[in-house]
């Protein structure tokens, strides 16, 4: 007995002292800071200040309200797209499915910045791609992310072109992961291919969808070099993270951003929450 508990502490030890460090620790430390207003040399204790502060924002409401949009648009794009291709690809030869997940994936392997890059070449106002294709039918070029509503849009497509291949993979392990068994039941039964896939295959997959919700919603909340990049938080198109790191770093206001962070970190675990309650009641 006393063996299988050494092992299991040398197993589980380095990883519990990493969690603890770099994770326990600093969420802690952040806590605290959420109630002082510091500039690293001196400190002064204010209360739930920072906290009032957030909520009676009206700058950091169009924060609120843009990471929403971020996070709702990109939630509804990446979670019912990949969804359709992984059952078109499913039930097709092998080749087929390894080449539709290396399509969806390729762009999950380039740095975030170099693909803001290329999208930044994209968006550009007078010799980008778009502002090309769309002068063929006569439209007069535009400042794409100049403008609040065209910024959050592209801002929002880049991000989804980045992330697709995650929920494609989630899909399809999960549709693979099904006993094959089901299948035949319902080919002995007359099922169409139609009727297998919206029928079994698609309530199957309720949890996958939960966690790929989950997943980009998050996505939605902490685009960051994106941002930073293409617009540089301006026009209305920072998000929660962002917005932290905006006023941490740029601002200088450290006492701020930690309970903008620890308001951040109780809004996932709201999320997580909503995510176990719903899958308990399935």
């Amino acid at each position: 007995m006393k063996g299988k508990k050494s092992i299991l502490l040398m197993l589980l030890g380095p990883g519990a002292i990493f969690i603890i460090l770099f994770t326990v620790l600093p969420f802690i430390f952040m806590f605290e800071l959420s109630f002082f207003q510091t500039n690293y040399i001196s400190s002064e204790f204010v209360k739930l200040k920072h906290f009032t502060n957030t909520f009676t924002d009206p700058e950091y409401l169009k924060v609120f309200v843009s990471s929403l949009i971020y996070a709702g648009g990109i939630c509804l794009v990446t979670t019912f797209t990949p969804l359709v291709f992984a059952l078109l690809a499913y039930d097709t030869k092998r080749w087929m499915q390894n080449y539709t997940k290396f399509i969806f994936f390729v762009p999950s392997f380039t740095s975030g910045v170099i693909m803001t890059m290329v999208w930044r070449y994209i968006f550009q106002p007078r010799t980008g791609l778009i502002t090309y294709l769309t002068g063929l039918v006569g439209i007069q070029p535009v400042m794409w992310m100049a403008n609040r509503s065209t910024a959050i849009a592209g801002i929002s497509i880049m991000t989804i072109s980045g992330i697709m291949g995650v929920p494609l993979l989630i899909y399809m392990s999960s549709i693979l992961s099904i006993n094959p068994e089901v299948f035949d039941a319902a080919r002995i039964d007359g099922a169409s291919r139609f009727q297998t896939k919206t029928r079994i295959v698609i309530p199957m997959l309720g949890p996958s969808v939960l966690l790929v919700i989950l997943i980009t919603m998050m996505s939605g909340f902490f685009i960051m070099e994106t941002i930073l990049l293409m617009t540089g938080g301006g026009y209305g198109t920072q998000t929660f993270i962002f917005n932290i790191f905006d006023e941490g770093i740029n601002n200088g206001k450290v006492g701020l951003a930690s309970a903008r962070n620890v308001i951040m970190f109780f809004v996932i675990m709201f999320m997580v929450f909503i995510k176990r309650k719903v899958e308990a009641r399935r």
